[in-house]
This record gives C-alpha cells, structure tokens and sequence, in this order.
C-alpha cells in the first residue's frame, strides 16, 4: 500500500525521480526478504517430507523382513509339529471307528432275547 502510495505521489508530481527509487529499492528488498523466507520454508517443508517419506519406506521394508522371519519360523514349527506328532496322528487315522457300538450291542441283545423266547428249551421263555 505504501508503495502504490508512493508511484502515485510521484506521478502526480509530489516527489521527484530519486525518492521514488529510494521507495521502489526498499519494497524491492522487502518482496526479496519475503521470497527467501518463503524458499526457506518451503525447502524445510521438503525436506521434512522426504523424511517422512523415508521413514514410511524403512518401516515397509522393516514389516517386509519381520514378515519373511514370522513365516520362516511358521513354517519350521509347523514341520516340527508334522515330524513329531506326523506319525501318531495317521496312525490314529488309520484305526477304524466304531460308530455307535452301545446301539448295536443293543440291537444284538434284544435279537437274542427274541430269539431264546422262542426256543423250545426254556419253559418260561426267558434267558438264563
């Protein structure tokens, strides 16, 4: 504002040549001071991004690493696991299951009380 001020002062004839370069050399030097402190802080902006950055690229490849060793450690405890217990599981696998042995059993037992109900042996009809 001091400077527009001051062109129009001079154009309309109030000040002379010389005061007016005086006028436009300091609000020069002003906008020059004002530039390099922007370039300054632009540059620390920068900079302070190129950190973070890399920061976040030292962190994915820190995630990276941990994550190769967390399966390498999974995958050895696992084949621990199969090595040690490998054989007794297929040999539990490998015994027949018996399903539902009390209802066959049952089964068996009224069978056969149907059948000595019937025989001729036993006057009562009944089972020793």
């Amino acid at each position: 504002m001091k400077y527009r001020s001051v062109k129009n002062s001079m154009l309309s004839g109030a000040i002379d040549k010389a005061a007016f370069e005086k006028a436009y050399k300091l609000v020069a030097a002003t906008i020059a001071r004002y530039r390099s402190e922007f370039a300054a802080r632009q540059k620390a902006i920068e900079e302070s991004w190129a950190l973070v950055l890399q920061r976040q690229k030292s962190a994915e490849k820190y995630m990276a690493q941990d994550m190769e060793k967390i399966e390498s450690i999974y995958e050895q405890t696992l084949a621990s696991l199969a090595d040690r217990y490998g054989k007794r599981i297929a040999y539990y696998q490998s015994l027949p299951t018996i399903v539902h042995a009390d209802k066959e059993l049952a089964a068996q037992a009224a069978n056969y009380l149907e059948s000595t109900a019937a025989c001729p042996l036993y006057e009562d009809g009944l089972a020793l």
